[in-house]
């Protein structure tokens, strides 16, 4: 995932927004991917420990949330 964030501002943004806004029930599923995978090996206390705030998965979804409302 960090090399999907380094290379966010090269995706088309349009073709995303449109991908995520026909396709809420996979979105919403990678969204709670996110969220477990977090909770299993990144959140505080854990082998990685982080905030949420630090982990890209949920930079990731702040960035896609974004584009479905904006696009």
């Amino acid at each position: 995932m960090a090399l999907i964030w380094e290379s966010v501002d090269a995706l088309d943004r349009s073709v995303y927004a449109a991908f995520l806004r026909a396709n809420p029930a996979y979105y919403e599923r990678t969204r709670q991917r996110v969220i477990s995978y977090w909770d299993c090996y990144y959140r505080p206390g854990t082998h990685y420990g982080g905030t949420r705030d630090e982990y890209v998965g949920f930079k990731l979804l702040a960035y896609f949330d974004e584009l479905i409302a904006t696009a």
